[in-house]
């Protein structure tokens, strides 16, 4: 099972991703690619992370969306990222990897 994100104390999560994301706020990425990045190498929390900041949600809805949620959280978070297609399908390949994380494993 996957542990909580341990990166953000309850109420600060926000914030702390603001400050490391401070690129996105400046406008100096593409919030596609760097979404696309972070899924694509499996950096979970870095995803949470900026899903959080981006669509200013908390990042424990954005991690309980991308994991237990169905798919169609992942569109939802998408949309209110102001993101692509391409992270989306990007999110999607991400989310797949972490539930076969979680998956029990067969004795």
């Amino acid at each position: 099972m996957r542990a909580p994100i341990r990166d953000f104390a309850p109420g600060t999560g926000r914030r702390a991703a603001k400050e490391h994301l401070i690129p996105f706020a400046s406008g100096q990425f593409d919030n596609d690619r760097a979404i696309e990045t972070f899924a694509g190498a499996g950096l979970f929390d870095e995803t949470v992370a900026s899903l959080a900041f981006l669509s200013d949600l908390p990042t424990e809805i954005v991690e309980y969306s991308l994991v237990r949620a169905g798919p169609e959280a992942v569109d939802l978070l998408v949309q209110a990222a102001g993101l692509t297609k391409r992270s989306a399908d990007a999110l999607l390949r991400l989310r797949a990897r972490s539930q076969t994380s979680l998956a029990p494993a067969q004795s």
